[in-house]
């Protein structure tokens, strides 16, 4: 993306884009978290998929980037995976991600830095999305506040559009499943491992959004992802003992890539069908890589 363009959509009277390359950011996302986390990525076709989005990512063309949501470590995993794949580096700097407002709001029971994980998701190019089910007994105007906000998020994913971006949205919603009842409360229930969750319409809706030119430019980036099962702690295990082994766990998911999709030309539920059902199917590769990764006795 050209310096021009960032420019042209930053200074924009109706959004403010907050793009994550500012700053601390850049050593801290595209650094730190490829330190820590060593995804395997696998993509859809080999090296003519990894060819497809080198072509499409140096193209200043858009990105619809759509990931499974089976762990909250799924928030920074994209900083490693672009790091680690060529094709994929113009991701690393040019990309506005989806989070819920309580990992922006993030804090760990560590004095003084307690919270600094917050800090770094609020300023690390992240756009604010708050759920229903995140606070059950808002009031009227709690309610009118939550919506704006979701409607100045999508504002700023079609601005990221628009500009030749990247949008990184969790689909799912969320890494739990949820179901309203007729009470209006939501129901929590275990999500089986490999469960995929029913995609959201917000993506859609941005895609929707965007002018004929921007939409006929734009690829969906389907992207699945697998950690190992969790283990029961081993008894009397301290609380770092059982940090450092939750950490390992999630540290290289495996992860595979589609091929650069073309949103349909049809209605927003019509373009949510078509990316799940692709996704579900791609999941397929995703669970058949895993298992060859870590075949079992």
């Amino acid at each position: 993306m050209s310096d021009a363009r960032v420019r042209s959509a930053e200074q924009s009277p109706e959004v403010d884009i907050p793009w994550s390359n500012r700053g601390l950011m850049v050593p801290i996302f595209n650094v730190a978290a490829p330190l820590i986390f060593s995804p395997q990525t696998h993509f859809e076709g080999g090296e003519e998929g990894k060819q497809a989005w080198r072509e499409h990512t140096e193209s200043d063309a858009p990105t619809m980037i759509l990931m499974t949501h089976f762990e909250e470590a799924d928030a920074v995993m994209m900083a490693p995976i672009a790091q680690q794949n060529p094709a994929l580096h113009p991701i690393r700097y040019e990309t506005i991600v989806t989070a819920k407002e309580g990992l922006r709001q993030l804090k760990i029971g560590v004095p003084v830095v307690g919270g600094l994980p917050g800090w770094i998701v609020r300023n690390g190019g992240t756009s604010p999305v708050e759920r229903p089910y995140d606070n059950l007994t808002e009031t009227p105007e709690e309610k009118a506040a939550r919506q704006d906000k979701n409607l100045h998020t999508r504002q700023v994913g079609v601005a990221v559009m628009e500009a030749g971006g990247n949008k990184l949205i969790f689909a799912e919603g969320g890494t739990k499943k949820r179901t309203k009842l007729p009470n209006g409360e939501f129901k929590v229930e275990k999500r089986e491992r490999d469960e995929l969750l029913p995609f959201q319409r917000g993506f859609a809706e941005i895609i929707k959004q965007c002018s004929p030119e921007t939409q006929e430019k734009l690829r969906i980036m389907l992207m699945g992802s697998r950690y190992p099962e969790k283990q029961p702690p081993e008894p009397g295990a301290s609380k770092v003992s059982k940090l450092l082994k939750g950490l390992g766990r999630i540290a290289s998911p495996t992860v595979h890539i589609s091929l650069p999709l073309t949103p349909i030309e049809g209605s927003v539920e019509q373009m949510v069908a078509q990316a799940q059902g692709i996704m579900a199917k791609d999941y397929e590769q995703v669970i058949a890589l895993d298992d060859a990764r870590y075949p079992t006795a």
